[in-house]
């Protein structure tokens, strides 16, 4: 039974990363680009930024799975096997378009399995990392085991910076009215002194 409820977790969590890629294709359609395209000169070039786009996906994924299911397989599983359900459906449907450059297919086949590697291995370092962070971050929020000295990191991280630029706002408005009042004074002697 446990069998099946892992694979069922790999299958759900596999479609919901395709389908993260998908939305990314729909929101930043300008940036996206596909390996095809860019192998074969359809798209001249690509930003630093789509690049990021792309990593940041099984960056921010792989933590968020395992984080959920507290199982690195089934995180890493699921990376793996949504990239290859990425890649699949042009892998095995190729057709060039242009018959001057279907000597580069072995380059997209080859660019499509270094996809798959490079998605697998940035949700392994993501995971790596998390797990350094929290070890971290739970010795951080060790110290304030107390309710008292938990409320006072509370007032000193947030509310009294918020304190602090609400005042500095209030005290900006009065100089600035003041220095409005000392410009009308002074401007309406300028205007005497002229005529």
């Amino acid at each position: 039974m446990e069998d099946i409820n892992t694979i069922l977790q790999l299958f759900i969590f596999a479609l919901l990363y395709i389908s993260i890629y998908s939305l990314n294709r729909i929101l930043t359609e300008a940036n996206y680009f596909g390996f095809a395209e860019v192998i074969y000169g359809y798209k001249a070039s690509i930003s630093y930024f789509s690049v990021i786009l792309k990593l940041l996906i099984p960056l921010i994924y792989a933590p968020f799975i395992y984080f959920l299911t507290k199982s690195e397989y089934i995180a890493l599983s699921s990376v793996f096997w949504g990239s290859i359900l990425i890649v699949a459906p042009p892998f095995f449907d190729f057709h060039c378009l242009d018959e001057r450059l279907c000597d580069r297919k072995y380059l997209l086949y080859s660019t499509y399995i270094i996809f798959v590697l490079l998605n697998l291995f940035v949700a392994k370092f993501s995971i790596v990392f998390l797990r350094i962070i929290k070890q971290y971050f739970t010795g951080y929020l060790a110290q304030y085991n107390s309710p008292q000295l938990l409320f006072n990191h509370i007032i000193d991280v947030i509310v009294l910076p918020i304190f602090i630029a609400i005042l500095l706002h209030l005290l900006k408005l009065v100089f600035n009215k003041l220095n409005d009042r000392i410009k009308l004074y002074y401007g309406e002697d300028d205007d005497i002194d002229e005529r």
